[in-house]
């Protein structure tokens, strides 16, 4: 099965516009970028549910600290509790202050827009400079140029993976073909730019979104495979 295809089933069973929440009337209220909520919870979901994540952006929220200057104006202790219930409090507060000093220096008086420019013209530099933050990995740093940056990137996690080996899809590697569950992320990624518009980021947007909801549904750990459209 080609991506493309695999693309339009899923398009045709979940709708998933607006899929990456951000708390409008917040960021109405403060004069905020609802840009850097999707920082800040792609920090947050990290090896969590999203219901831990959304506790912890709901407290900083509630604390009027819910935007990148807003982190970086909190005492260290106060926002390790704030975030605590998304877990891991002694590296998740880390990563979101150099996360937030990072963005902030790099948008410079451009603010997002800055960023949403430069990431569309090549989104490597920012990747690379994302990927040097402890705590940031290559899932967490194209989720955020994806969906806060409009980068055209695709966002490979364990859903994706899943979803390709149930599929018998083998990914193509320097090494030869090689089982999805295992294949490099870059690989896996490749897999799929082939197949779809390569600076279309509202496709890739799309297809995670969709992959996450079908992962939480029909293709779980233990999959529901009848209920799949055929």
């Amino acid at each position: 099965m080609r991506p493309d295809d695999i693309h339009r089933r899923l398009m045709a069973r979940f709708e998933v516009d607006g899929w990456w929440p951000v708390h409008s009337a917040y960021h109405e209220t403060h004069g905020t970028d609802p840009r850097e909520e999707v920082a800040i919870g792609a920090v947050l979901v990290q090896n969590t549910s999203w219901r831990q994540a959304e506790r912890a952006i709901v407290r900083l929220a509630e604390s009027e600290a819910l935007s990148l200057s807003g982190i970086l104006a909190l005492p260290v202790d106060r926002l390790t509790d704030l975030v605590r219930p998304a877990g891991f409090p002694t590296r998740k507060p880390r990563t979101l202050i150099d996360v937030s000093r990072l963005l902030l220096d790099e948008a410079g008086q451009g603010g997002m827009d800055r960023l949403v420019a430069n990431t569309e013209d090549d989104p490597d530099p920012l990747r690379a400079a994302l990927l040097e933050v402890h705590g940031i990995g290559e899932e967490t740093a194209d989720a955020i140029l994806n969906y806060a940056f409009d980068a055209p990137v695709i966002v490979v996690d364990a859903y994706m993976r899943r979803l390709m080996a149930r599929l018998d899809i083998d990914v193509p590697t320097p090494r030869g073909p090689m089982d999805p569950l295992k294949a490099p992320y870059q690989e896996v990624a490749r897999w799929w730019t082939r197949g779809l518009p390569r600076d279309d980021a509202k496709v890739y947007q799309d297809l995670h979104a969709a992959i996450v909801e079908h992962g939480k549904g029909p293709c779980r750990i233990a999959p529901s495979c009848p209920v799949c459209t055929p």
